[in-house]
């Protein structure tokens, strides 16, 4: 993984992409912060530890006030992208999220799609 900085912020690349990732999962809880949409995901035990190491290696860069990753329930954040709608709650999905940017603020993840598989 290599750091970007982009205006204030930071965000983070592999091998030069942007981080995204696809998978199947369900939406656990859906809020509203400040107009913002944001669910939070299932996280499948399998891919646990992909997102306690980009925790981890944003933690490293920086120190930060708050993750999205709740890893005592597996559970990711995702701020909803413009273009995506969350499905009901517990509704089986395929998600495709991407890595957002982090500040001292903490990070983001953005789900650009969330289909009822």
């Amino acid at each position: 993984m290599e750091v970007v900085k982009s205006g204030w912020s930071h965000s983070l690349t592999y091998d030069g992409d942007p981080i995204e990732l696809i998978f199947d999962t369900s939406v656990h809880t859906i809020t509203d912060h400040k107009g913002k949409a944001y669910v939070h995901l299932q996280i499948p035990e399998h891919l646990t530890s992909v997102f306690s190491d980009i925790d981890d290696f944003v933690r490293k860069q920086q120190h930060i006030e708050y993750s999205p990753w709740l890893r005592g329930a597996n559970l990711l954040v995702c701020k909803l992208n413009s273009t995506c709608t969350a499905p009901p709650l517990n509704t089986p999905v395929s998600a495709k999220i991407r890595f957002g940017c982090f500040s001292k603020n903490g990070y983001c993840w953005l789900a650009t799609r969330l289909h009822s598989t």
